[in-house]
């Protein structure tokens, strides 16, 4: 299969690299992730409309706090989505991708 061209964004690049910005925004404390929502096409501009977020959260001890309830599972959380993320043209286009298609360097 051929490579996404970086300058192309598809509706799913926008909660992946929203969770990407919440974790180098937040300083590498928090990431909202597991974000679910829709495109809200009747707004001027469009917008989307998040729910059920999940916010994992770091103490810098390593350990899962559990500051957000049940789901946040802390840098275990946060490195699972470090290990399936692949910056995207947003995240380009925000200055925080690592290279685009790549998830290294995350600090």
């Amino acid at each position: 299969a051929a490579e996404k061209e970086e300058s192309v964004i598809e509706l799913a690049d926008v909660p992946q690299a929203f969770t990407h910005w919440t974790y180098k925004h937040t300083h590498r404390k928090r990431m909202v992730c597991d974000l679910q929502g829709v495109l809200n096409m009747t707004r001027s501009p469009p917008c989307y409309e998040f729910t059920d977020p999940c916010i994992h959260s770091s103490d810098g001890s390593g350990r899962a706090q559990r500051a957000f309830g049940r789901t946040d599972l802390g840098t275990t959380g946060m490195h699972s989505f470090m290990k399936s993320h692949h910056c995207n043209a947003v995240c380009k286009l925000m200055g925080i991708a690592t290279g685009v298609g790549t998830s290294r360097d995350w600090s």
